[in-house]
């Protein structure tokens, strides 16, 4: 396979990388399910959901790492307009015309989408947890994603806003997207019922996961409107299945310390490979080039995640837990002074 394609139609025609967009579905069901499954255990353990501690932890564990990376493009590639720079810092990068942003941030339209999913669905989850009782709570979640994934159909079938977002790749707009990470909190609702968890592990063998498997590969290599809807059912599924069965070989092999290593790595990796993996099609620079371009972006990933990412994570951790120490819940979630304070409730876990 050439290293070098002359069009972005050849590339895409002959290149195995043209299928690593789907990588995207995987990332959003498996964030999806793990900030979920955090707000439900923290309200498992302390009677509440604080969102201004979910928040801090949020912002110093995604901008301090995205902010200095996009100093660094400013300073060595630049960017193609100040829009591009402003939708970067307010995350609103999956929505710009395409001819507005480089290539530098196109990577971070999946970033946006996250934090403006994330600044909806706290609240939302606090108001299921409050008026739905534990059986309907993942029912009412799974109508949610049904409507999101219809609504993409029915836009792309109809041209429904395409006079009113222009030149803006529909597959970066969360009103698009969003169903791949709510499936991903569906599964966290199933998983956080222990009969539900007992029954899904009992109904969960290996010829099921097989069999998902297959479908998600067959959705990825006949993709349509159709199976695009069913791709973001399947990857929860799948995560599910190695979460019940820690036994299963693909489940030892997903918790295996390399694995894990990398998986902490994962936001620092997404960030910086952008700028040292160029498209095929596209003149490089000799930091672009093979293999340098791989060393540096491991280099740059360690770096940032040993001197950046991880010192403010932990640091977000210590005010997250300082706030939540001093809130107290009543069963309505509103807030009760230090003096209210029941025994069963002063502990705060971070």
């Amino acid at each position: 396979m050439p290293g070098f394609y002359a069009t972005e139609a050849q590339y895409y025609a002959d290149s195995l990388s043209r299928f690593g967009g789907f990588g995207v579905d995987i990332f959003f069901g498996i964030s999806g399910f793990l900030i979920t499954k955090l707000l439900l255990d923290e309200q498992a353990e302390s009677g509440g959901i604080s969102i201004a501690a979910f928040y801090v932890r949020r912002a110093f564990r995604i901008l301090p790492p995205c902010f200095l990376y996009l100093a660094v493009v400013l300073i060595t590639v630049g960017v193609h307009s100040r829009l591009e720079v402003f939708s970067v810092l307010f995350f609103f990068r999956n929505y710009i015309p395409d001819m507005a942003g480089s290539h530098a941030t196109t990577h971070l339209w999946s970033l946006a989408v996250e934090e403006q999913f994330y600044l909806l669905w706290p609240a939302l989850l606090v108001f299921i947890v409050l008026h739905r009782d534990p059986k309907s709570r993942a029912v009412l979640v799974a109508w949610i994603s049904v409507a999101c994934g219809l609504w993409r159909i029915a836009d792309a079938q109809n041209q429904v806003t395409e006079r009113f977002l222009p030149y803006v790749p529909v597959h970066f707009r969360t009103d698009l997207r969003m169903d791949a990470l709510l499936w991903g909190c569906f599964a966290a609702f199933l998983m956080s019922d222990p009969t539900m968890r007992e029954r899904l592990k009992n109904a969960f063998h290996q010829r099921t996961f097989v069999a998902l498997l297959l479908a998600g590969l067959v959705c990825v290599a006949r993709y349509s409107l159709l199976t695009g809807l069913w791709l973001p059912m399947v990857i929860p599924l799948l995560l599910m299945g190695t979460i019940l069965h820690p036994e299963w070989i693909i489940s030892r092999l997903i918790d295996h310390p390399w694995v894990r290593f990398i998986g902490r790595m994962s936001y620092s990796l997404y960030l910086w490979q952008q700028l040292f993996l160029v498209s095929g099609w596209e003149p490089r620079l000799v930091f672009q080039k093979s293999p340098q371009n791989l060393i540096l972006i491991f280099i740059c990933a360690v770096l940032s995640y040993k001197l950046v990412e991880k010192p403010c994570m932990n640091f977000g951790r210590k005010l997250s837990a300082g706030i939540r120490s001093r809130q107290v819940y009543h069963h309505d979630y509103g807030l009760s002074t230090p003096a209210d304070r029941p025994p069963a409730l002063s502990g705060s876990s971070s």
